[in-house]
């Protein structure tokens, strides 16, 4: 039986990133750090909500933890796109408890795409870091390879791809790590490492619609979560509009085919073959 509450009136959540400087030289961070505040802010949030008694201040404190949480890892915002869909979600939810009731299950689903959201963060410091002349240290390393066991792990009954992708950026990651022992990394080192992340949530969410869409239970923000990754895909800027375009169409198509209750696992392989190819291609080694 799927469990639904009806979300009490609260203002509206701002969906903008926090802008963080990121300084030459910072400490180290322990993953998972950005998904153990977030979680836990989620969980009572929960709690609350099965209880029917949940307040404003409840989810903004999801927001809040999100948002302090994500400060800590001192990225550039603009650098890192996840979590920006991540908050946008929950401001979706929010027009969505104007006029209806949604599942608890929305709740696990921003639990998921943290995940998404802190590989991103990890990659993206180690980069930014690397760029700064910091080389990334033994808990940088081990707080990348444990977000990826989790990444696995949680997506690995819905997402068939999720463990293939997964053993890529590992080879990768245990690349960087090898090539970091004999000499400094450089920025650029990065570029395939950070691509795959890339391609790893772009798969989380097209395998998350397409599961969703065959339930009918799929809403809005499964395809907005779509679009937005496929922007993400590295590709000049002329390829990358005319995808996104070709995805935006398709989405429309596949949205129609929810509503109508005719939509078809066939429809989604066309979708996730035209994004997939494509961005694998992107992340292959330079």
């Amino acid at each position: 039986m799927k469990i639904t509450i009806a979300l009490l009136a609260f203002l509206p959540l701002a969906a903008a990133p926090v802008a963080v400087a990121a300084p030459a030289a910072v400490a180290t961070i322990e993953a998972p750090a950005l998904r153990a505040r977030f979680n836990a802010a989620v969980d009572a949030l929960r709690v609350k909500a099965e209880a029917r008694n949940a307040t404003r201040a409840d989810y903004q404190r999801v927001i809040d933890e999100y948002k302090a949480a994500a400060a800590g890892y001192e990225v550039p915002a603009p650098m890192v796109f996840t979590g920006d869909r991540l908050l946008a979600r929950i401001g979706d939810l929010e027009v969505m408890a104007q006029s209806k009731m949604y599942e608890l299950l929305e709740l696990d689903i921003l639990k998921d795409a943290a995940i998404d959201a802190e590989l991103e963060y990890i990659l993206t410091r180690i980069k930014t870091g690397v760029a700064a002349s910091r080389q990334p240290s033994r808990t940088d390393w081990d707080a990348v390879m444990a977000t990826l066991t989790a990444r696995a792990e949680a997506a690995k009954s819905w997402n068939p791809e999720i463990d293939a992708i997964i053993g890529r950026l590992r080879a990768e990651i245990d690349a960087l790590m090898m090539k970091s022992k004999a000499g400094p990394l450089v920025e650029k080192d990065l570029g395939t490492a950070v691509d795959i992340v890339k391609e790893v949530r772009l798969s989380n969410v097209v395998a998350r619609l397409e599961k969703r869409g065959l339930e009918k239970v799929a809403i809005d923000s499964d395809f907005k979560d779509v679009s937005d990754a496929a922007k993400r895909v590295p590709l000049p800027t002329a390829e990358s509009a005319e995808l996104v375009k070709k995805v935006d169409a398709k989405l429309e198509e596949l949205k129609a085919a929810v509503k109508a209750g005719t939509i078809t696992r066939e429809q989604f392989a066309s979708l996730r073959e035209m994004l997939m190819i494509r961005a694998r291609a992107a992340a292959s080694p330079k």
